[in-house]
């Protein structure tokens, strides 16, 4: 059985780490994903990467731009708004991680 460590959460969706299997879990939209660790790591700079290199070009809300998911059959398109509401979510996921990594390489966190 799963058990959660909520790493963010906003209106859109949310991102959690299974303490069990490992695995990351990414909901947003009306799009649900499995991830594990590498692919979760991956996943994150590729969505770092994307949030710079694309732009508004006056289509905030038009559904153009695509994004990976690192599966052969799948992607979500999202609307330049919808992008930037993602990069935060994965945002907030990556400094929950870098600080819990943090706290346990300090010896700051007990279970």
């Amino acid at each position: 059985m799963c058990v959660y460590k909520i790493l963010a959460h906003s209106k859109d969706g949310y991102i959690i780490l299974c303490n069990e299997c490992s695995h990351y879990q990414l909901a947003f939209g009306t799009t649900g994903v499995s991830f594990d660790v590498d692919t979760f790591h991956d996943f994150c700079n590729y969505v770092l990467c994307l949030n710079d290199s694309v732009n508004c070009n006056g289509f905030e809300n038009e559904k153009r731009i695509k994004v990976d998911l690192f599966s052969k059959s799948t992607m979500m398109i999202l609307s330049y708004k919808e992008l930037k509401g993602l990069y935060s979510v994965v945002c907030e996921a990556k400094f929950n991680m870098e600080t819990d990594d943090l706290f346990t390489e300090l010896n700051l966190i007990t279970e």
